[in-house]
């Protein structure tokens, strides 16, 4: 490299000797006959060994300033704690591979303890007698890592405030769903109070009585538990989820709506469904719009015969976990702009709920499209799939609401 480029570089050059590193795993390699790698994982002391054959060569003044030293001199005192090895290999698993090309992205604790994430790349030399001088190029992206958090901040808040629009959607039947078993509470009281006035008590039917007001206090408390834990704003945080699982809780969630409007909600799942890595309030938040949309589609058809319906689907496609949510409505005449954000069919709409259901399914690494015509709407969206789950091995027919 020429030395004007290498120190004038507003960014970060290191040049390293890998050449005894480079002997050593090839060595090793054939000497225990297996790949650098699988030393590595099965001796962790082996990296620390390499390590002790690599050395700085020099470094420019973007990468001591990065690394927060005065020159090359306080860099080859603290470049143990400043540049630790690699915990994954990277460089020691493309020599041994034969591979030129190198690259990834760490964070390094410079000389005052600040913490800064980096994007590094090399190039490895096709000539053995060049790996003396291997350069390290790093480009500081903590503003980038920065920006990504507040974008991250921004949709979170964006999947909150669509949410809570479908809460305000659902508030009409969740109130009635809950008013109901407080009015039966007031009821059941009141009669066990008289078997207990009787004289003697009725302490068995008093007792029957008080049985039923607990589980009505159970039914109200588990819709405001449901609401609440939909409602809720938090960060995404993905896990192991069973599509049933996912699909079951959504339906809790609507099936107030779905009587309320006289829809009939029927699900099936294929046999031995696997789970799916997911952020199980996000997907909730995909079916539950997905639905309340086809809910509302049907409550404007002026065909009064027919069938309202919505039936769930999710079976395993090529290694995808497929959801189809099909209604029995009119279909969506400006098919082709549903998707874009701010675009709504309802006067009242916002035109969010689906643009944010389809960035939630990409985020998860998924697809979501539509399809429409005068028999209803499709909607179908898929998840990866991961190992199987138990208790998905079980075909389940329709269920109705």
């Amino acid at each position: 490299m020429h030395l004007d480029v290498f120190r004038e570089s507003p960014i970060a050059i290191l040049c390293e000797d890998w050449a005894e590193v480079r002997r050593a795993v090839l060595r090793d390699s054939e000497a225990r006959g297996e790949a650098a790698m699988r030393l590595l994982a099965r001796d962790p002391d082996y990296l620390a060994q390499l390590r002790m054959q690599h050395r700085i060569v020099d470094a420019n003044p973007a990468a001591l300033r990065l690394l927060g030293v005065a020159d090359i001199g306080e860099l080859h005192e603290k470049v143990a704690t400043l540049l630790p090895a690699d915990p994954n290999g990277s460089v020691v698993g493309a020599i041994a591979r034969g591979e030129r090309v190198c690259q990834g992205e760490r964070v390094l604790f410079n000389a005052q303890g600040k913490p800064t994430p980096i994007l590094w790349k090399t190039t490895l030399p096709e000539r053995v007698e060049d790996f003396g001088r291997v350069y390290f190029f790093a480009v500081d992206i903590s503003e980038e890592k920065r920006a990504q958090e507040a974008l991250d901040e921004a949709r979170a808040a964006v999947n909150h405030a669509g949410r809570l629009s479908l809460v305000g959607e659902l508030v009409a039947s969740m109130t009635h769903e809950v008013s109901q078993p407080i009015s039966s509470i007031s009821l059941l009281a009141e009669a066990a109070s008289r078997w207990l006035a009787q004289s003697p008590p009725n302490l068995e039917e008093a007792q029957i009585f008080v049985g039923r007001i607990n589980a009505s206090a159970s039914h109200a408390a588990q819709v405001i538990r449901r609401i609440r834990d939909f409602s809720r704003s938090s960060r995404t945080q993905f896990a192991e989820v069973s599509p049933v699982l996912l699909v079951g809780e959504a339906i809790a969630l609507v099936e107030h709506e779905a009587r309320r409007q006289g829809v009939r909600v029927e699900t099936e799942f294929a046999s031995s469904l696997p789970a799916v890595v997911a952020d199980a309030i996000q997907i909730k938040q995909v079916l539950v719009n997905i639905a309340v949309n086809a809910f509302q589609a049907m409550a404007g058809d002026e065909r009064i015969d027919r069938d309202r319906t919505v039936s769930i689907h999710v079976t395993l496609q090529q290694g995808f976990v497929v959801f189809a949510v099909r209604d029995t409505g009119p279909g969506i005449a400006d098919l082709g702009r549903i998707l874009e954000p701010f675009f709504s069919t309802k006067p009242e709409g916002l035109g969010l709920g689906l643009s944010i259901c389809k960035r939630i399914v990409e985020d998860h690494g998924g697809e979501l499209a539509i399809s429409s015509g005068d028999d209803g709407t499709e909607v179908v969206f898929t998840l990866p799939a991961t190992r199987p789950t138990a208790g998905d091995g079980v075909d389940v027919g329709p269920r109705e609401v």
